[in-house]
């Protein structure tokens, strides 16, 4: 839960045509960093660790992977001080390591599957891009028709912020029950 209030408290603060401005550069800031930490560390702990090219891959994954914890309140005071803003920075870094996080936790599942006894083929990575795609558009769905609700309506913030939490808990709820993702 308090996961959802970090990644609330960084989609609040991001504006869209901030966003678009920064697009490329934040696509590429998720993904490259990220995949050569995990070549690297595949590799290293391949040959200094005596570890399979799974494990280390695995290892690298969990080592990759951005804490919002840390980024996203340094990110919104940069953005509330208007720190870096005129170029995108904050936002770039905000939307970056979401995307990371990803990114990450696709690859960390499907290894997880390939080290209990699945087997690498093309349905499991084929997973990885069409979780991160999925995921995409389930958010940026549920945040036009949340912005479409909150227009017409000017309630408190506050049952503002308690309704975005219990319904990102429900689909949370909802994700551990259904399998949405297996092939």
């Amino acid at each position: 839960v308090i996961l959802i209030i970090i990644l609330m408290r960084a989609g609040f603060t991001i504006d869209i045509k901030d966003l678009k401005k920064v697009g490329k550069p934040a696509i590429l800031l998720s993904f490259l960093p990220a995949s050569f930490e995990i070549i690297f560390v595949t590799f290293f702990t391949s040959v200094f660790m005596d570890l399979s090219i799974t494990e280390g891959a695995l290892l690298g994954v969990v080592l990759s992977a951005v804490s919002p914890a840390v980024v996203v309140p340094r990110m919104t005071d940069l953005i509330n001080n208007h720190l870096g803003t005129k170029k995108g920075i904050p936002q770039m870094i905000l939307a970056g390591s979401s995307i990371d996080d990803i990114y990450a936790l696709s690859l960390f599942s499907s290894l997880i599957e390939l080290i209990q006894g699945g087997d690498l083929n093309i349905y499991s990575i084929l997973k990885i891009p069409i979780t991160i795609i999925s995921s995409l558009l389930i958010a940026w769905s549920i945040s036009i028709l949340f912005i479409k609700i909150f227009e017409k309506k000017r309630d408190n913030n506050l049952i503002k912020v308690f309704i975005l939490i219990a319904i990102s808990y429900g689909i949370m709820k909802m994700e551990k029950d259904v399998p949405i993702y297996s092939m």
